[in-house]
């Protein structure tokens, strides 16, 4: 039976991934993961032991915002434009999605700026 294509799509990220670790001259990569269930499949499990060890899969905690930064990320968009907006249709929504990003975006390369001038 074939894999379903997100599986083949991990598989094949791994296996790159390994490549990589050899290409550089030996050891392995670490991969951070989430608990999808696909990253501990079955097939993901063989493909992992054809590496070799090439590659050490690294889980997060099941669901754990505080050490996954994306997840604040998409905590702040959502409280500040898409909970109540008032747009009329998606592409309206959408450009105040992208607006709030570029300016969340800007506000952290000055915090980041400053932090590394003083």
């Amino acid at each position: 039976m074939l894999p379903s294509p997100a599986i083949q799509a991990v598989i094949c990220y791994a296996t790159q991934a390994a490549q990589y670790a050899v290409a550089r001259g030996g050891g392995c990569n670490h991969l951070i993961l989430d608990n999808y269930r696909i990253h501990s499949s079955l097939q993901t499990k063989a493909a992992l032991a054809r590496l070799e060890g090439r590659l050490v899969l690294h889980f997060l905690p099941p669901y754990c915002p505080d050490h996954n930064r994306i997840e604040r990320v998409w905590r702040d968009l959502h409280a500040n434009v898409t909970r109540n907006h008032q747009c009329r249709n998606m592409k309206q929504l959408m450009a105040e999605v992208y607006y709030w990003l570029a300016q969340e975006d800007q506000r952290l390369q000055n915090r980041y700026s400053q932090k590394k001038a003083a």
